[in-house]
């Protein structure tokens, strides 16, 4: 049983989920009503990208502007605008962002994962939450000081 989850990456899925709240937040006509619908989105892609589609498609991408390059724009348009119609908490209002959406979403995946993978996680958790701390002790120690009448 463990080995069906090898592939599950709690950080390369927490960065995806970001990519594609980004890409919402980028494209107009692309809309996130619950934060379920990015982790879905994401959970589907991964399920489709991992058993339907041929990796070697993507090593194969054509570098110009070709019909092989224009079948596989409107392939992931496709698939990208089934999963939003199937899946809650995503909607979309347009063709231009089922077009626009999964290029978005995948040069944010690559560019998120490339330069997160860098940050040193619990130690940014461990700063945010000692900023956090400092404000609030600064906030309750200006509300403490008497003021002179």
């Amino acid at each position: 049983m463990v080995g069906v989850f090898t592939f599950l990456s709690f950080q390369r899925w927490f960065f995806q989920v970001t990519a594609m709240v980004i890409t919402a937040l980028m494209i107009p006509g692309l809309k996130i009503t619950s934060i379920l619908g990015p982790m879905l989105a994401v959970l589907a892609l991964a399920f489709i990208n991992t058993h339907l589609w041929s990796a070697a498609l993507f090593f194969q991408f054509p570098d110009s502007l070709s019909f092989h390059a224009m079948l596989l724009l409107c392939a992931n348009a496709l698939v990208f605008w089934i999963l939003v119609k199937i899946l809650p908490g995503i909607e979309v209002k347009g063709i231009i962002p089922v077009f626009l959406a999964p290029v978005v979403f995948s040069l944010l995946s690559i560019f998120i994962e490339a330069y997160g993978a860098t940050v040193n996680w619990p130690r940014l958790g461990a700063d945010i939450l000692e900023l956090i701390s400092s404000v609030r002790d600064y906030f309750l120690q200006e509300q403490s000081i008497p003021t002179g009448s």
